[in-house]
């Protein structure tokens, strides 16, 4: 699934904006299925485990959790949510959802047992469920992060300009009409159209800029008032 949101990463922002304009069309496409693995069962059974997936329209796939016999019969499935996650020890499995916009903990946790789909309230296993999707789409939290950083570089012109009266004020329009469309396009666009969670988003975009805040106090950085 790292691949899967890497490449919707690198698209977010032209499809969300066509699919704002134009619903429907160029971005419409049938549903579409991708077995994860294969298991076991005690009775021997071979189950297939499939993410099955949805037209997202303007945002990121909706996907569930389809499980099916060796005959293709249905064994279990989950409703449809923004994202999945599945943990296997032997053939034992948990699948964690992740269906709220700024999900941190999943909002459903079911597991593969005995050849059953179950829906499980364990905290634990909830606990255990939070860090997957940073395991999972790291490559596209980092490129996220990153890329936010690039507002407080904007911000440096006023480093650049030392004016006062009028040529200040200006500079200030400047950087609002700047940094707040880039900041609804972070905090709305981005998790619409990939499918990554806000929370987390959040969370590890002040995480670093407190690390950076931390390191500023050893070398000054150039854009340091």
């Amino acid at each position: 699934m790292l691949a899967t949101h890497s490449i919707s990463l690198a698209i977010a922002v032209g499809a969300c904006l066509t699919g704002l304009f134009e619903p429907g069309t160029a971005l419409a496409h049938a549903p579409y299925e991708r077995i994860d693995r294969f298991l076991v069962a005690e009775d021997d059974r071979w189950l297939t485990i499939v993410l099955s997936y949805q037209d997202g329209i303007i945002g990121a796939d909706p996907v569930k959790l389809v499980v099916r016999d060796q005959g293709g019969e249905l064994v279990g499935e989950t409703g449809y949510v923004r994202d999945l996650q599945i943990a296997c020890i032997g053939d034992d499995c948990a699948a964690f959802l992740f269906d709220g916009f700024a999900s941190i903990f999943p909002d459903e946790v079911w597991l593969i047992r005995d050849g059953r789909l179950l829906r499980s309230d364990s905290v634990a296993l909830s606990v255990f469920g939070v860090g997957l999707p940073l395991w999972d789409h790291a490559l596209s939290y980092f490129v996220v992060v990153v890329a936010l950083l690039v507002a407080p570089l904007v911000a440096c012109v006023r480093w650049l300009a030392r004016s006062k009266g009028l040529a200040r004020r200006l500079l200030l329009v400047f950087l609002v009409a700047i940094l707040v469309p880039y900041a609804v396009f972070w905090a709305f666009l981005i998790p619409l159209g990939t499918g990554l969670s806000l929370g987390w988003m959040i969370v590890l975009t002040v995480s670093t800029l407190l690390a950076v805040r931390l390191l500023r106090r050893r070398p000054r950085f150039p854009c340091s008032t």
